[in-house]
């Protein structure tokens, strides 16, 4: 599962040294980082003036609010239970949750 801020694709830049591009299908290219894998955006070139960019990717990911959920046909069926499930501040490397 991934957020997206759907925004003008004329007011975005995308950098950096290791920004590369994959098309994911005839119409639409992904940009991801070519060092770390971590998506950055997408763009359906049939719909070139709209831009995704990937919100965990932003300076400022909080600076993004949801406003609506999209492609609930194809989410998973614990999906709507997940949010009673117990919740954590980090994650520690040995395997013990805080």
């Amino acid at each position: 599962m991934m957020a997206w801020a759907g925004v003008s694709a004329d007011g975005v830049r995308i950098e950096g040294d290791t920004v590369s591009r994959f098309s994911s299908s005839p119409t639409v290219e992904r940009t991801f980082c070519g060092r770390c894998g971590t998506s950055l955006s997408i763009q359906d070139r049939d719909y070139p003036e709209q831009l995704y960019v990937a919100i965990a990717a932003l300076e400022d990911a909080g600076s993004c609010a949801p406003e609506f959920h999209i492609w609930r046909s194809e989410r998973l069926p614990w999906l709507d239970e997940a949010g009673d499930l117990p919740r954590y501040l980090k994650f520690k490397r040995d395997g013990l949750l805080e």
